[in-house]
């Protein structure tokens, strides 16, 4: 069975505000989006082989990019703290691994300062 065009766009623009509903929830797990992004993208290439579009289509099409180019700037913002907290985490492992291993003790009992 073929799917028309406008079935598949009106899943694209379903699926699509489920994933800016999705994204813009705090409590939401990224495995979602993961899950969310693959439906779509299988759902446009599907579109791509539905190809050309009317102009009632086109309008559908615009609507969902619309949608998804709102998506870009938070989702920008939710990279740079996700990034931010990483690093914050790299330097606190650095800074107890430093203070831990500080002093290597040799097997006849004595003490190296290792710290720089």
């Amino acid at each position: 069975m073929t799917v028309t065009a406008d079935v598949l766009l009106e899943r694209l623009l379903q699926q699509t505000i489920t994933l800016q509903t999705a994204f813009l929830d705090e409590d939401a797990d990224p495995e979602k989006w993961v899950e969310l992004l693959e439906s779509r993208d299988a759902v446009m290439e599907q579109l791509n082989e539905c190809l050309p579009l009317n102009e009632r289509q086109v309008k559908v099409l615009h609507q969902a990019k619309e949608i998804n180019d709102s998506l870009h700037q938070p989702l920008e913002e939710k990279h740079r703290r996700t990034r931010n907290k990483l690093d914050e985490i790299q330097k606190a492992k650095s800074a107890s691994y430093q203070y831990n291993n500080a002093y290597v003790r040799s097997e006849y009992g004595a003490f190296f300062d290792m710290k720089k």
